[in-house]
């Protein structure tokens, strides 16, 4: 956002374009009444004097209106940016709020205490569903090897083996960030999660070390330099999941250690691994251009933004080459990218 100074220029602007109005409003009646005044003394017979006063009347106010027309212009210069600056912290503003539905989602849907009521009365388990993958359920009998659970959404009774079945987790752990954190981890329940979050918008969820992405085939305001300020230099559990956050946090491994460091997208055709390889380049590229601008902050208006532009202009003739239509992705990458960063600033 931008700084509060450029509020007060605001409010010094405005006030300028109210004495700008005055002035010029006074130069507009000084005119009109000098030249009624004028007309008047030519009626009483007293040419040569009143056309001598109304002509230096009439220079004064020429001069005073030329003087606050450049005022106006230059006034009106200054508004005009006055109001690109608020338009422009306009549009942030609605940017990072719609970026914020697809980086924190509604974290307050949530805290339902009927349902974290509901779920430690029932013993809810997931269990194999041929169309679902899996459905939720409650115990209701259990005799051997065997249960009786009651589906939740057809209230239909079934006979499940115990070994089929799988414990849910309590409703405080929907929609969780870092899978790792599941106090029953097992493939429904991590099935279940990353379907809410994906449903919620959120597509970035993280599984330890890992960082699963699913490819939400529409663009998403998350992406900006705005949402690369916001992750720059920050701990990766302080941000939701992102790939700027793990692709910040090898940088600064890199930066620390001085060690080498690889990021590894990896997934099945049309799942996203070219475009976020994408966004690790810029990612990088904002980073090295920002460092860069503050050595040299002569050149920062230039250098600012061009590594970056340069980087990724650089894809579209790769993909012209190496890019293929599949049944699964329109622009399927049929060749292999590995760039490679390397920092001499280290």
């Amino acid at each position: 956002m931008h700084s509060f100074n450029e509020g007060e220029q605001i409010v010094k602007w405005t006030r300028m374009l109210d004495h700008a109005l005055a002035v010029f409003l006074h130069g507009l009646f000084d005119v009109c009444f000098h030249r009624a005044h004028r007309l008047s003394r030519l009626q009483c017979g007293e040419d040569h004097i009143c056309v001598h006063t109304a002509k230096s009347r009439w220079i004064n106010a020429a001069q005073t209106i030329s003087q606050v027309g450049w005022l106006m212009v230059t006034v009106v210069s200054h508004v005009k940016q006055g109001l690109d600056v608020i338009q422009e912290q306009e549009r942030r503003l609605t940017t990072m709020t719609d970026a914020n539905k697809f980086l924190y989602g509604d974290r307050g849907s949530d805290n339902n205490p009927l349902a974290h009521a509901d779920w430690s009365t029932k013993k809810l388990v997931w269990v194999p569903s041929e169309k679902l993958g899996f459905e939720a359920g409650s115990v209701k009998e259990e005799s051997g090897d065997e249960c009786v659970v009651e589906l939740a959404d057809s209230s239909r009774k079934i006979k499940v083996n115990k070994d089929d079945i799988q414990k849910m987790n309590p409703p405080k752990f929907s929609k969780v960030e870092d899978m790792a954190e599941l106090t029953c981890l097992n493939e429904a329940s991590v099935l279940h999660n990353l379907k809410e979050r994906y449903y919620s918008g959120l597509i970035y969820t993280y599984s330890g070390l890992f960082c699963v992405v699913i490819n939400p085939y529409k663009y998403l305001p998350i992406y900006t330099e705005d949402i690369v300020d916001m992750y720059k230099g920050k701990k990766r559990h302080e941000m939701p999941p992102h790939i700027y956050a793990i692709t910040d946090t090898s940088y600064r491994s890199m930066m620390q250690d001085r060690e080498d460091q690889s990021i590894l997208c990896t997934g099945e055709s049309g799942a996203g691994k070219t475009e976020n390889t994408k966004k690790v380049i810029q990612y990088l590229a904002h980073v090295a251009s920002s460092f860069k601008s503050k050595r040299d902050q002569g050149s920062a208006a230039l250098s600012q933004g061009e590594l970056e532009k340069q980087l990724l202009r650089a894809n579209p003739i790769l993909e012209a080459f190496g890019n293929a239509k599949t049944v699964k992705n329109d622009n399927s990458s049929r060749f292999v990218i590995s760039p490679s960063h390397r920092n001499t600033n280290v």
